[in-house]
This record gives structure tokens, C-alpha cells and sequence, in this order.
């Protein structure tokens, strides 16, 4: 994949967020709409690790085992 200088810097040079006009030309529909309707609000869904002991630890090296609780 080939990414565009603008996409790489974050901003065009109209001052426009080049990585929000990529989703919109990936998505190609009118992204306004998109966000506000088709994207469920994440507020409105109850968290899925609720106790301490459903949280995760990520490592971040490669081969550490990931933990939990």
C-alpha cells in the first residue's frame, strides 16, 4: 500500500485533515451523515470489562505472554 504524502503528513496543504477525506473517499458516502447515524454512539453500550478482574495487560514486546485480572 501506497500511502499519499498528504495522508502521511495529517494535514493537506488547504489546512483539510487528510486522514478524514481518506475515509470519506474510502467510504464514498457523505461522511457527516455516516458519523452521526451509522456510527453507534459508544457511550450508549455498557462496558465489557466491568471488575478488576477482567481487565488485560497488553506487553509490549512480542512473545510476553499477554495477562489478565
Amino acid at each position: 500500500m501506497v500511502l499519499c504524502p498528504d495522508l502521511v503528513a495529517g494535514k493537506r496543504a488547504d489546512g483539510r485533515s487528510a486522514f478524514i477525506d481518506a475515509i470519506a473517499t474510502e467510504l464514498q458516502t457523505d461522511l457527516e451523515r455516516y458519523l452521526h447515524y451509522d456510527v453507534p454512539d459508544s457511550s450508549s453500550t455498557p462496558p465489557a470489562f466491568r471488575l478488576d478482574s477482567d481487565s488485560i495487560e497488553l506487553p509490549s514486546t512480542p512473545g510476553v505472554p499477554m495477562l489478565k485480572g
